[in-house]
């Protein structure tokens, strides 16, 4: 008889299975081992940047100033770098984009990637060392808004898509909360000023002088890490200091009250009556008040409060003392006054000014300093209170 030699059909399967299976063996060593490559790319890429940059500060004093995401371009980077320091910017080997890069203020930075197994890489020049670990994409959740309670309330302002304003503002009671700093951000500008002090509560018949705005702090990179404590001072009632506003280590002192003959001492100082003694600021924080003029007639001029940005003016004979100016600042995105001081009361003549448009007017009955600005209370005429403080702020911008 004669026969056919062959595979059965199970034996067909079976080798098809094992092939299948040496395959896709094969396919996960691949994939392994071009993984492996482009994280050591990506590490490579990162420590070329790395020198290009030690070069660039070397040169020039600090790093270039930028916030690179990796999902966009990196003008401000590529400028600074391109071709002088390095031929190109690299890239990620695998998505194309740019790699992440960070410094806030030029004296450090942190360029970063994502690896393969989606965790991160990144090397910071003040540690001198790359780290891994983390997520790989950045995340932009914000705790601005966990802030508030009952005491602050605190609200987000987006600037851009990797930068954000936290404005804290008083509500009641000593006015504290906490900040829980989110993860990737390590330092913040800011600004904080502190309540401004109420109006002269005046007994004498010169009237009343005018409050010293709260005292004011700022600058472009405060370290922070974990959570922060935060005070919003209150604006001061009449004759009554503003109360300080803290963030972190940093203190923003109460302004000074308007003078009872003598001026308070605070952040600024407060006006005073009669030619009696002014209150002095606080050293880098304000200014003091002005000088009452001496009472020798019945129009008598009361001296304005000192704001953030120079002295109180001194009363004339028929005009209160303009509160002292404020300080102007960008950091919400709009040009804002803060920190003017109070004006003072003349009898029978005319009220100062308050400074800049936040501290409170001299008046028969002076008005308050503006809130959230931490303006001084104006001075009131004869056994009549003084205007209100006004609230102070604590305000920090952070980069993503």
């Amino acid at each position: 008889m004669k026969t056919n030699k062959g595979f059965t059909l199970i034996e067909l399967l079976v080798v098809i299975a094992i092939i299948g299976i040496l395959s896709g063996f094969l396919i996960l060593s691949m994939n392994g081992a071009i993984n492996s490559a482009n994280d050591a790319k990506r590490k490579s890429d990162i420590n070329a940047m790395r020198k290009s940059l030690l070069v660039y500060k070397t040169l020039s004093g600090s790093y270039p100033i930028a916030t690179c995401r990796v999902d966009s371009a990196c003008t401000n980077l590529q400028n600074a770098l391109v071709p002088t320091y390095i031929a190109a910017l690299p890239s990620d080997p695998n998505t194309g984009a740019a790699y992440s890069y960070t410094s806030t203020d030029g004296t450090d930075f942190t360029v970063g990637a994502t690896l393969s197994n989606s965790t991160g890489y990144s090397y910071t020049a003040s540690t001198g060392q790359g780290t891994t670990g983390g997520s790989g994409a950045p995340s932009y959740a914000s705790t601005c808004a966990a802030a508030t309670n009952a005491q602050v309330q605190c609200s987000k302002t987006d600037i851009s898509t990797t930068e954000e304003v936290c404005s804290c503002t008083y509500l009641s009671g000593a006015g504290t909360t906490s900040w829980t700093v989110p993860t990737g951000v390590n330092s913040v500008q800011y600004l904080i000023v502190g309540g401004g002090g109420g109006g002269s509560l005046d007994g004498y018949w010169p009237g009343g002088a005018g409050g010293g705005a709260g005292g004011l702090l700022q600058g472009s990179s405060l370290a922070v890490s974990g959570t922060v404590p935060v005070t919003v001072g209150a604006g001061g009632a009449s004759f009554t200091n503003g109360s300080n506003s803290i963030f972190g280590s940093l203190t923003a002192i109460g302004g000074g009250h308007g003078g009872n003959r003598v001026g308070g001492t605070g952040g600024s100082g407060g006006g005073s009556i009669c030619g009696s003694a002014i209150g002095s600021g606080t050293s880098g924080q304000g200014y003091a008040g002005g000088l009452g003029i001496a009472c020798t007639s019945s129009v008598t001029g009361s001296g304005g409060g000192g704001g953030a940005g120079g002295v109180g003016g001194d009363g004339t004979a028929t005009v209160g003392g303009a509160g002292g100016p404020g300080i102007q600042s960008s950091i919400t995105g709009t040009a804002t006054y803060y920190a003017g001081g109070g004006g003072g009361w003349a009898t029978g003549g005319t009220g100062g000014a308050g400074g800049s448009g936040v501290g409170g007017t001299g008046g028969n009955t002076g008005t308050a300093g503006t809130n959230g600005r931490g303006g001084g209370g104006g001075g009131s005429q004869y056994n009549t209170p003084g205007g209100a403080g006004g609230s102070g702020i604590v305000i920090f911008r952070l980069t993503h």
